[in-house]
């Protein structure tokens, strides 16, 4: 894909720092090369590979390719409580309890989905 996503985390409408420590958790399993600051490369079960930005800001997960990569995003937002910025398209989070927390801006038109790397790629079909 030509495009980048972003993975963060907002409280009563405002960006909030993430844990940076659980988000490098979540990808140690998949890094395909490196494991430096801020960048790491992580490769998905399928093969698929992706340059992903780390920081306490949140995560740039930089032109996903392949379905696997889908997965390991969807279980960041899930266990980060965060949610799925992506250009052009809706917010996506996990439950209405999250969408509340987004910018007001953000919330209209936010999805709420039960994450999984599948129901990710069918909203951006719809992008």
């Amino acid at each position: 894909m030509s495009f980048s996503m972003y993975v963060q985390k907002s409280e009563h409408g405002e960006s909030v720092p993430m844990d940076e420590a659980l988000a490098r958790e979540i990808l140690s399993p998949h890094i395909a090369a490196g494991g430096g600051d801020p960048v790491v490369a992580v490769r998905a079960d399928d093969g698929g590979v992706t340059e992903v930005y780390v920081d306490a800001s949140g995560l740039m997960i930089h032109r996903p390719e392949r379905d696997g990569i889908f997965d390991i995003t969807a279980e960041l937002i899930d266990r980060l409580d965060a949610v799925l910025l992506i250009p052009g398209g809706p917010a996506v989070v996990r439950s209405e309890t999250v969408r509340e927390h987004l910018p007001e801006e953000l919330q209209r038109d936010a999805v709420v989905i039960e994450l999984s790397g599948a129901a990710i790629l069918r909203v951006l079909e719809t992008c």
